[in-house]
């Protein structure tokens, strides 16, 4: 859900078996598409000023969703990240800083499929994403499917990526994190370690994970 409470960004499996992504308006009740089935997305996550939509996106996802199981077969499931400009005339999140941001969100939400910006990050296996204050974003990259099952493998492999748009670089910031979300201002993470346990910890470039009793 968008910071002021009207969109709500949401996942749709369709004909294809990829997951489409749609905007829904709580004001109008109407439906706005994102994207059109021909890619995978996954994990739709708002920035925290509401004028960006981030996600992950795959144009080669095994058929698995099916019946069909390709997770043994080494076949990797490989997305890149993406951000749409939720305004018409709104700033790309690769775009160099200077402008005076101004106050508000007006989301253009017809015009949407043309407002996708890739981010600079190396395609790998994500399944969460999470946005802080400071604008950053942070991304769980799993262990590809179907590498071999051996110690140290699995969920145990995956780490939490933090994107920092200020440097245009991505750098791992915890080992063993499975999933990551922020509270409603963006200054603390909820990690989910490979073990079960849930952490807390200020987003930030490093992080000093607590456990929550």
């Amino acid at each position: 859900m968008s910071p002021k409470g009207r969109w709500i960004a949401y996942t749709t499996r369709g004909e294809t078996n990829n997951a489409s992504l749609s905007l829904y308006d709580l004001e109008t009740r109407q439906s706005y598409p994102v994207s059109r089935g021909f890619a995978d997305i996954g994990s739709p996550v708002f920035s925290k000023d509401g004028k960006l939509l981030f996600f992950s996106a795959s144009t080669n996802a095994g058929s698995f969703y099916a019946g069909l199981d390709m997770t043994t077969q080494d076949r990797p499931y490989r997305a890149g990240l993406y951000a749409a400009v939720l305004e018409a005339d709104g700033k790309s999140p690769k775009a160099e800083e200077g402008d005076k941001p101004k106050k508000g969100v007006t989301v253009d939400a017809a015009g949407l499929e043309q407002q996708i910006v890739s981010l600079p990050m190396a395609e790998a296996f994500y399944t969460s994403l999470a946005t802080a204050k400071d604008g950053s974003l942070f991304a769980v990259e799993n262990e590809q499917p179907g590498v071999a099952v051996g110690p140290g493998s699995g969920p145990a492999r995956a780490r939490l990526m933090r994107f920092d748009f200020k440097e245009r670089k991505a750098d791992k910031v915890a080992d063993g994190i499975v999933s990551v979300s922020t509270d409603a201002d963006g200054d603390k993470l909820l990690l989910a370690t490979h073990d079960g346990n849930l952490v807390t910890s200020a987003a930030g470039k490093k992080l000093q994970p607590k456990p929550v009793n």
